[in-house]
């Protein structure tokens, strides 16, 4: 096999240009898409100081940083090149996403070319891997620009391996060029440790037996990035960091395995009928090999059979297929993550699944002449236009977090997470008219899992910004009674509590609060302010004297030092605490309006011009 792909680019401009057309015909609209507010970009970007703009200190912080349980520099120093180009503006983050997108397209015509010496197969390989709906999620999504970094770097290292494997003058520049690029994808995201395997197919695949030689020594400085790597994503998967990382589903490695396995053949179905994709799914757990586990086994068999059968014909159909599940391996509950399937999971093995695509074009079109040709191509190319408009269709679900958790909830309405994300989504608007709908998908959530802690701090929460006390105060009795040892909500507990005046429940809830998270200051002098209510001078003395010895400046101190002097009279000195509360930004009005402690401040005017300052600052978000 001779080498060619990367040497000879001019009689392929025609069919790189076409990948670049209409892969920017399908997701140019996307430009005008926003943030996620609630789904990882807030926590990626908006969010996170370390990924705006390039300084020593936040080179520094993405290197020794975990970001939502991954350890990915490379992925936080391509948004740090953004912020520096574009700012904040969502746009010049998605026409990143694009751009490497469209490149991986480009450098995958450009393996498979290698690989086989076809154009028309290589064209439609790259084609599917462009156009297929499930790439949307990865390519609409600024948070899975490591997705998309980590296959542009790790089809570089392949490319490379490949010129290596042929070339003769260059063959150690190649090399090294590969294992760089690889430890590179590596830091984008840990998926690409299943390269090495991959290239040990394609040797296998690709190489007679005299060009196999050092095939395993070769692949060992492979192995120890991969190793590395994989020995950190271990750690940053773990819970405490944010990561995915659980026990088995079913409670079991078995209990998992049957259940992966009908998640397997959904991924099948999905690449030849992408119909009902979502950001979510909830697939059922199943711990004995039921019926459909059974047929799922049945169908993976088959299609093995079928690819055994294929590849005595020809090998390369043996790498497509391995790769394709070579590259599910690290999304197969190997290691058990919380999510059992998503969309994302299927962009490293569509270069699989695009290189036996490619060669069943290039087998059925050396079956045809003629007319029955141009009847197969014209056929393929109507193809790729169903696969791009059901793409330009799912790209519009991702518009912003509303938009696409209001798809999840339609796809998946028994999915807790689907119809938190759509609650949180929507109080995240900050539009008082959503509040409503925020509360009711909150609810629903809490329907489908009574003891769901998020949905139960959110509805609270909301509830308690609403002014709608009672309410809040149900569910956080029930949520301290469910998860005794969270401090937000008894803290939000003692807030609702003090609010409707009930000193006693407000006192034991804070005294909860300071046995978990001894010495705030902020709660020290909220206990100092229980204790006048309750008509303990000298214990409300003590905790104010240790609450100032703490924290003398913070806003929350400021203000409770104004209610705290207003309960005992001093409305001059409570008036200019509360000032100089609001001035260092404190902005819970809802709090300011209904607290009992400064009940004797209310008619004086400006008292009321400190309230409407907070509350101005509260709704602009500043």
């Amino acid at each position: 096999m001779k080498f060619r792909a990367f040497d000879r680019i001019k009689p392929h401009l025609v069919p790189l240009l076409i990948l670049v057309l209409v892969g920017w015909g399908v997701y140019g609209a996307s430009l005008g898409h926003q943030f996620l507010s609630n789904w990882d970009d807030n926590k990626y970007v908006t969010a996170n100081e370390a990924a705006h703009g390039f300084t020593l200190a936040h080179v520094k912080e993405v290197f020794s940083t975990f970001y939502v349980g991954n350890y990915a520099p490379v992925q936080m120093l391509s948004y740090m090149l953004d912020y520096s180009v574009w700012g904040l503006r969502p746009s010049g983050f998605i026409f990143c996403n694009i751009l490497l997108h469209l490149l991986n397209a480009l450098l995958l015509y450009g393996v498979m070319f290698a690989v086989t010496g076809r154009r028309l197969g290589s064209f439609f390989a790259a084609a599917l891997f462009t156009l297929h709906p499930v790439q949307v999620e990865s390519v609409a999504w600024i948070s899975q620009r490591k997705n998309l970094l980590a296959m542009f770097l790790f089809l570089l290292s392949w490319g490379g391996y490949i010129r290596y494997r042929h070339a003769s003058s260059t063959r150690m520049v190649t090399y090294v060029w590969s294992v760089v690029a690889f430890a590179l994808a590596l830091l984008a995201k840990s998926v690409v440790v299943v390269a090495p395997l991959i290239y040990l197919l394609y040797d296998f695949c690709c190489l007679d037996r005299d060009g196999r030689q050092h095939w395993i020594a070769n692949k060992i400085p492979y192995l120890v990035a991969a190793a590395a790597v994989a020995g950190i994503a271990l750690v940053s998967q773990r819970p405490e960091y944010g990561g995915g990382m659980t026990s088995y589903h079913g409670g079991s490695p078995w209990a998992t395995l049957f259940t992966m396995l009908p998640v397997f053949v959904t991924y099948l179905r999905f690449l030849v009928w992408p119909v009902g994709l979502s950001a979510v799914y909830a697939p059922s757990i199943t711990t004995s090999p039921d019926g459909g586990v059974i047929l799922s086994l049945l169908i993976l068999l088959a299609l093995v059979v079928v690819c055994w059968k294929l590849s005595r014909r020809d090998r390369l159909f043996l790498l497509g297929m391995g790769v394709f599940f070579v590259a599910l391996l690290p999304v197969s509950q190997v290691v058990p993550l919380v999510t059992l399937m998503n969309d994302r999971y299927l962009y490293f093995p569509l270069v699989g699944a695009g290189i036996v695509f490619g060669l069943l074009v290039d087998r059925c079109d050396a079956a045809f002449a003629g007319y029955g040709k141009a009847v197969l191509r014209g056929g393929l190319c109507l193809l790729m236009m169903v696969l791009a408009v059901i793409s330009v269709e799912r790209s519009k679900v991702w518009y912003d977090a509303v938009t696409l958790w209001t798809d999840a909830v339609e796809k998946t309405p028994q999915s807790k997470i689907a119809w938190f994300g759509l609650g949180n989504a929507l109080q995240n608007t900050a539009q008082p008219d959503r509040e409503g709908q925020a509360l009711a998908a909150y609810e629903k959530a809490l329907s489908l899992d009574r003891t769901y802690r998020e949905a139960l701090d959110n509805i609270s929460y909301l509830h308690l910004m609403r002014g709608e006390f009672a309410k809040a105060r149900g569910y956080l009795e029930w949520e301290v009674t469910v998860y005794p040892d969270n401090a937000d909500a008894w803290t939000n507990l003692g807030i609702c509590a003090y609010l409707q005046r009930d000193f006693k429940r407000a006192e034991s809830a804070f005294v909860r609060v300071n046995n978990l998270r001894p010495g705030l200051p902020e709660n020290l002098i909220t206990m100092a302010n229980v204790n006048l209510h309750l008509g303990r001078t000298a214990t409300a003395d003590e905790y104010y004297r240790r609450a100032i010895t703490a924290d003398k400046s913070s806003a929350e101190v400021l203000y409770g030092r104004g209610a705290y002097a207003a309960l005992k009279g001093e409305n001059a000195t409570a008036l200019e605490y509360v000032g100089r509360a609001v001035a260092a930004g404190y902005r819970d009005c809802v709090y300011m309006r209904n607290d009992p402690d400064i009940d004797g401040l209310r008619q004086l005017q400006e008292f009321q011009r400190l309230l409407e300052s907070c509350c101005r600052s509260a709704s602009s978000g500043l």
